[in-house]
């Protein structure tokens, strides 16, 4: 039986990056893609699927050409020609996180740590799991965790993608359990003063 892997890894978009030099790295179809968006979304793109290329070159070898990641109409990314390997990648103004697994219920999110109006607290957390939270996390953290930990669970789902169908059922130092009816989510948080990151 195959063991479970996810790997993630997070890139610092202030580093330096010449974004012409990896182009040798994309495939036929990814370089059409690439192509066809903005400089802005160019560059999140080319740097989201060179990290999930490092990651499976690290894990299973080969180079970065070898492997190919592409995105679904609904936007999910996934690698072709890899049977049982899936992919997540998640943007801010200065991150790009990504995740692997075998299993196709992984999920990443990135969000820059500043604070959320009232009206989106209000929007993201009800009262019971603010409650859960704050034992573990700074309040005025809370709903940017939330919605994190939410959104690392509407990718993992695949299927559902109102935030508001995900409930926060419990909180141990950094993993929450997340359900959407019948369905358990386990997310990690990892905060630091720059952003919020979450994984599962």
């Amino acid at each position: 039986m195959d063991k479970t892997i996810k790997e993630s890894i997070l890139i610092d978009m202030k580093s330096s990056f010449d974004i012409l030099s990896n182009l040798k790295f994309l495939t036929k179809k990814e370089l059409v893609k690439y192509k066809s968006l903005t400089p802005k979304k160019q560059e999140d793109y080319i740097l989201g699927r060179l990290a999930v290329k490092e990651l499976l070159r690290r894990k299973f070898g080969g180079l970065l050409s070898d492997y190919e990641v592409l995105s679904k109409t609904n936007g999910r990314p996934y690698v072709t020609h890899t049977k049982g390997i899936y992919c997540n990648i998640s943007h801010s103004k200065k991150y790009i996180a990504v995740i692997i697994g075998n299993h196709p219920n992984c999920g990443i999110d990135i969000e820059e740590n500043i604070p959320k109006s009232k009206a989106f607290e209000k929007y993201i957390l009800t009262n019971v799991e603010k409650n859960i939270l704050i034992k573990n996390f700074q309040t005025n953290r809370l709903p940017l965790i939330a919605w994190c930990a939410k959104e690392v669970a509407i990718k993992s789902d695949c299927r559902v993608n109102q935030i508001t169908k995900y409930d926060i059922q419990s909180c141990e130092e950094n993993e929450l359990i997340i359900r959407r009816g019948i369905h358990l989510f386990r997310v990690f948080v990892i905060i630091n003063s720059d952003f919020i990151y979450s994984y599962g």
